[in-house]
């Protein structure tokens, strides 16, 4: 796709990956967040002011990735619940009635997995049910069908994207968490996790995104998508020793026990999302974009630890 594309949250950990991996292919690029705005390949007068009053797009943007959202957030307050709605469901509709107005051609919504639940024996596909089991998810939901009502009849087209877990390089929530513990050299009470999960590599879910962006089959999409390279929760801690030159120790710990042990500990949602089966079928994507994840979980893991050496 010609023009510019506009990345809001583009100081975030997802946001960022996308604008530098456009502006390294040679994109026009235009990274808003609340704090400042970043240019890539873009003439000095086409680069204009973001204010922090409200949603706004720039004129001769093709393209808007809306990275942007608050999460991980393990139990929150009655006005970090009015956060939630605030900024992951009134802040993407202002864009998306921005990027209406300015002329794009596509919008990308990154929404969650976690829409469909916290776990399923089944994989979730795009058609499964709506079983939202947090504040974060239920504000998705919601972000979901308000931006559907605003590209009802529009020129724009919504594209809607629901990754897992993101992990890589300075990731936040439970992957920083996994990350942490390992590197205590602690034993972990993970040996009994067995449970099947999907992940994906910000190296893939950035790749991803960028095939949405150019592709024309993308247009009107909600898609779901991980490594395809499924794991166990018990392996992934395993990956992540690995990657890092380390041997850990998992303690074969039931999960019923796992999980009320956490709870007790205060990270009840986090051990209840790490202990659930939650596999993606990502045939969709794959298919209906002609993509490939570039990486194997096992190459995603370390490349999250060679990008900190």
């Amino acid at each position: 796709m010609n023009g510019t594309i506009q990345v809001v949250g583009a100081t975030g950990f997802i946001g960022q990956h996308v604008f530098d991996a456009l502006a390294q292919g040679g994109k026009s690029v235009i990274g808003v967040s609340r704090t400042k705005s970043r240019y890539a390949n873009l003439p000095p007068e086409r680069q204009v002011a973001f204010g922090r009053e409200g949603a706004c797009v720039a004129d001769g943007v093709s393209a808007v990735v809306f990275c942007a959202g608050l999460a991980h957030i393990q139990n929150p307050s009655v006005e970090e619940v009015a956060a939630f709605r605030e900024v992951n469901v009134d802040l993407p509709v202002g864009y998306a009635k921005a990027a209406i107005a300015a002329g794009a051609r596509r919008f990308l919504y990154i929404s969650s997995i976690g829409v469909h639940g916290e776990g399923s024996v089944d994989p979730f596909s795009e058609t499964s049910g709506f079983a939202p089991a947090d504040e974060y998810s239920r504000s998705k939901v919601l972000a979901e069908a308000r931006l559907r009502e605003v590209f009802q009849g529009a020129d724009t087209d919504l594209v809607i994207v629901r990754p897992p877990m993101v992990y890589g390089f300075n990731a936040p929530g439970n992957y920083a968490r996994l990350v942490s513990l390992v590197q205590k050299g602690l034993p972990l009470p993970f040996g009994g996790l067995g449970n099947p999960r999907s992940f994906i590599s910000i190296q893939n879910l950035v790749s991803f995104l960028v095939r949405c962006i150019d592709h024309s089959n993308a247009g009107g999409q909600t898609f779901v998508v991980s490594d395809n390279d499924d794991t166990t929760t018990c392996d992934f801690v395993r990956e992540i020793a690995s990657a890092q030159g380390r041997s850990v120790r998992l303690l074969p710990v039931p999960r019923w026990l796992f999980v009320a042990g956490l709870t007790l500990l205060g990270q009840g949602r986090a051990a209840r999302k790490l202990s659930a089966p939650l596999t993606v079928d990502c045939s969709h994507a794959m298919n209906t974009l002609d993509w490939q994840p570039p990486y194997s979980l096992r190459e995603g893991v370390r490349l999250s630890f060679e990008s900190s050496r």
